[in-house]
C-alpha cells in the first residue's frame, strides 16, 4: 500500500493523472484491506484532491467519505 501510494505521488507530480490515480487507488484498497490506517489516511487526501482538480467532485467526495467509513468514523 505504501509503494503504491509514493507511485501515485510520483505520476501526480509528474502530470500524469490517470497513472496517480490508478496507483492512489490501489493504495487506498491495498490499506483499508490490510488495516493500514496510516496509509489509508495518506493516500484519501491525494486521491481527492486530484480527483477534483480532474473535474470530478463528486467522485472525491465518495473516495472521502468511503475513507472516514473505513476508518470508523460516523457517516451523515
Amino acid at each position: 500500500a505504501e509503494l503504491r501510494l509514493q507511485l501515485g505521488s510520483l505520476a501526480r507530480a509528474r502530470g500524469d493523472h490517470r497513472s496517480a490515480a490508478e496507483y492512489l487507488r490501489a493504495a487506498v484498497e491495498l490499506a483499508t484491506g490490510l488495516g493500514a490506517r496510516g496509509v489509508l489516511v495518506r493516500a484519501l487526501r491525494p486521491l481527492s484532491e486530484l480527483l477534483g482538480e480532474t473535474g470530478k467532485q463528486a467522485e472525491a467526495a465518495d473516495v472521502l467519505r468511503n475513507g472516514l467509513i473505513a476508518l470508523g468514523a460516523e457517516a451523515d
